[in-house]
């Protein structure tokens, strides 16, 4: 996945860590073909490693990427991210 767009951000570098980083959690969902809320709801961690490293790097709260998919093709995720507040209800 190349990211495309980040909030309240005019024009980002894409080669700096954060972008890396969304970039695979985004692969990592197209990976599993499913959408992923990290913390992990259940405790299950399986597959979920590109999302832990970001939350681990960037001091997030909770992360949640979910495909986007058009006639059953995944084309695109959107990741969301907070850094304070309740984490993501699957």
């Amino acid at each position: 996945m190349e990211v495309e767009a980040i909030s309240h951000t005019a024009s980002f570098d894409r080669k700096t860590n954060l972008v890396r980083l969304i970039g695979e959690a985004m692969d990592e969902v197209l990976d599993l073909d499913a959408s992923i809320v990290h913390p992990a709801r259940d405790g299950d961690r399986a597959g979920r490693d590109r999302h832990s490293e970001l939350a681990r790097e960037f001091k997030d709260l909770a992360i949640c990427s979910v495909p986007l998919a058009q006639d059953g093709h995944a084309g695109g995720v959107l990741t969301l991210e907070r850094s304070r507040g309740e984490a993501f209800r699957r």
